[in-house]
């Protein structure tokens, strides 16, 4: 072989030679493992409401995995939803083409949640974390709080100022 037989060989194997559907599936497996790095649990839905992914971290907080949910209804699988925030506030983000976030106790896996929720023409993409363990602390500080409160009172009074 030549040397110009040698750059020609090069010159295929370049990404550019590459056809569409390669490139296509090259860029569905590079945001594929961009949206499995979040620490953040993350979700999509069409405008059906038809899951069309589902990461590791919402398999890990919400025990489904990605093969019982792709492809079925969000709101038939998780029934228990629609009498919470969490179908209010995603159907407004996209009635209202608007980003929300707000915090929901999910019963099911007994669990507070921050949710920031964005639509785009397709659907809805939400992210989601567990806050259980903040809301337990902000909890006890404002225990805390009403406790010191009573004291200071209780001092305050006994003292006659």
């Amino acid at each position: 072989m030549n040397e110009n037989q040698d750059q020609d060989k090069t010159v295929n194997c370049h990404p550019a030679a590459l056809s569409f559907e390669d490139e296509l599936i090259r860029y569905k497996q590079k945001i594929s493992n961009i949206l499995e790095s979040f620490t953040e649990a993350f979700f999509e839905v069409d405008l059906n409401w038809t899951v069309t992914y589902w990461n590791k971290e919402c398999e890990r907080l919400l025990s489904i995995s990605r093969e019982e949910i792709l492809g079925k209804n969000l709101w038939t699988e998780f029934s228990r939803a629609v009498s919470l925030k969490f179908y209010a506030e995603y159907h407004r983000a996209v009635r209202e083409n608007v980003a929300v976030r707000f915090q929901e106790y999910w019963p099911v896996n007994k669990m507070w949640l921050e949710v920031s929720a964005f639509p785009s023409g397709e659907g809805l993409s939400v992210y989601f974390k567990n806050i259980t363990g903040w809301k337990q602390i902000t909890r006890q500080l404002e225990q805390e709080k009403k406790i010191l409160r009573s004291v200071q009172s209780k001092s305050i009074a006994a003292v006659g100022l």
